[in-house]
């Protein structure tokens, strides 16, 4: 319900960005968001990241 009510308040704007945690994908799937392939990220601990899969590693 939160969601819904943050997306239709931002009727009107071109996309909305939301990040997620590794394994929520599918809630907000449900929810209308789809994937990106564009995002890049530094992080503070980079390892830390990685390990819990919110960053992938370089190919």
């Amino acid at each position: 319900m939160i969601i819904n009510r943050l997306v239709a308040a931002a009727d009107g704007h071109k996309k909305i960005i939301l990040y997620d945690n590794p394994g929520t994908e599918s809630f907000y799937h449900n929810l209308g968001f789809l994937p990106m392939n564009t995002a890049m990220a530094i992080w503070h601990d980079p390892a830390a990241a990685l390990a819990s899969g919110v960053l992938r590693p370089r190919p």
